[in-house]
This record gives structure tokens, sequence and C-alpha cells, in this order.
């Protein structure tokens, strides 16, 4: 994430790492996209919006497919894993990068074990899952305030924080610089 995109790759066994498709459209924030919560805009005390660039990643089951998404963004992509070792050229990574779907702002991605990808939506409290080549809603709760982190357990059910990011100093002047993250689960959708 930060103000220029990337996908950090980090070599496990040296713990070298480096910057993948480096300022490329689809690592970048997409500066028509206005981040909403509580119904208006999320705004700094100085009036500026984030800038969230390739924040929410993923990975197939199969270890072959690697999608990502902008948070100020509403497009998810998808790259071949291979694309994303060392020495592969920037152009040929580029040339890789497919367009998944039209989404929503997203914070996390989790491909679930039964090879659904589900995506946080703090812009309404909710979860929804990539069905094709759109997204449809899973649920929504008013308690999942920025819905941010999954993880699944062992029977399948899914888990997602709630990080409370709108309620934090850096939007509301005199809160808490941070918050209790919640956790809630759910079962996987049908």
């Amino acid at each position: 994430s930060g103000t220029r995109g990337a996908i950090i790759v980090i070599d496990l066994e040296t713990g070298k790492g480096f910057r993948a498709l480096d300022g490329h459209g689809s690592t970048q924030i997409d500066k028509t996209v206005k981040v909403m919560t509580d119904g208006k805009p999320l705004v700094r005390p100085d009036g500026r919006q984030p800038a969230f660039a390739a924040d929410g990643i993923a990975i197939s089951n199969d270890g072959k497919t690697l999608y990502y998404q902008a948070l100020t963004g509403k497009t998810l992509y998808s790259i071949d894993t291979t694309l994303l070792r060392d020495g592969v050229s920037e152009a040929a990574r580029a040339a890789g990068v497919k367009t998944v779907a039209q989404t929503h702002v997203a914070d996390g991605l989790w491909m679930s074990k039964a090879g659904t990808l589900y995506l946080t939506s703090p812009v309404n409290n909710g979860i929804t899952r990539l069905v094709g080549d759109h997204v449809e809603p899973v649920l929504t709760d008013a308690r999942l305030r920025w819905p941010d982190t999954f993880s699944e357990g062992a029977d399948g059910r899914i888990y997602v924080t709630a990080s409370h990011i709108q309620d934090t100093n850096w939007f509301k002047p005199g809160a808490p610089a941070s918050l209790k993250t919640e956790l809630f689960s759910f079962a996987p959708a049908k």
C-alpha cells in the first residue's frame, strides 16, 4: 500500500525482496474512486482523502495465480505467480496482468479452501465474493466496521477482523490512535 503501489515479493529462503509491478496501473490508486464510510467520503481532518494503493492480496489454492487490488480502487486483477519470480522483466509482468472483475473498495481478500474469493467491503460493513466476472454480497453487519483481514478455520468457517479504521484519530480528531480490533466469523457462502 502507499502512494506508489507495487507488489512486494520476498524470497523466503534468502529474505531478499523486490518491488514488482512498481508503478504499474494495476497497483496504483484509482483517482476517480472516493472511499466512503458511514454514507460519506472518508477524509482526514485536513480534507484529504486517503490514497491506498495495492493492498488486498490473495493466492489461488494451487499457488499459480495471485489476485490483488488497490484499496482505493474498484478493479480486481490477477497475475500468474511465475511472472513474480526474480529475473522476470517488468514488461513481461505488465503483459501478464489480467483484469478479473469490477468490484468495490476492498481492503482484505481471501481465497477459501473451497476456492471462493472473498472481498471485504468497508463501504457497507460487508463481505462479498467473486462469482465469475462479478462480485455478489455475502453479508453486511453494522458491527463489521472496516472489515479488514481474513482467515479460515479447519472446519471452513471464515473469520474476518473489523479494524474500525474510520473511527481512529486519522479521520476523527480526538479519537484514540488505535482501537480494539474485533473478530467475527461466518459460514462459507454456498
